[in-house]
């Protein structure tokens, strides 16, 4: 099975979150999406958030090499959601897995993906 794992809360690097969304994996897709819609403007603010959403991503391929298991990672510029939608569905993925956040538009988020998307959602 491959699976796609956005970055959206800089906690997808907890242990039990990857543990869990790779069992049984054989590929893991990477994403994070520059989403300048939703960021103060600045290129500033948008470098930063490159910055830091690329130490996330680094450290969550680590982690999967050490699983043995493929580990693809993806920058993106747009729409949270459409993106999420299009390289999901361009790498040809099974499952978007999501680490699990408290806040309503991570709420929203999930079921606009789950409305929008022919792939199944899962968070975690």
């Amino acid at each position: 099975m491959d699976v796609l794992i956005p970055i959206l809360t800089k906690k997808e690097t907890d242990a039990a979150f990857l543990e869990t969304a790779v069992r049984g994996v054989q590929r893991v897709v990477v994403l994070l999406v520059v989403d300048t819609g939703v960021l103060p403007q600045g290129f500033g603010v948008a470098a930063d958030e490159i910055m830091q959403g690329r130490q996330v991503m680094d450290e969550v391929r680590e982690a999967i090499g050490k699983k043995r298991k493929t580990c693809q990672d993806v920058l993106e510029w747009g729409s949270t959601i459409q993106k999420i939608n299009q390289v999901a569905q361009l790498k040809n993925v099974e499952k978007i897995i999501l680490k699990n956040d408290a806040g309503p538009q991570f709420r929203s988020l999930v079921n606009e993906l789950r409305k929008g998307t022919p792939v199944e959602v899962e968070v975690l």
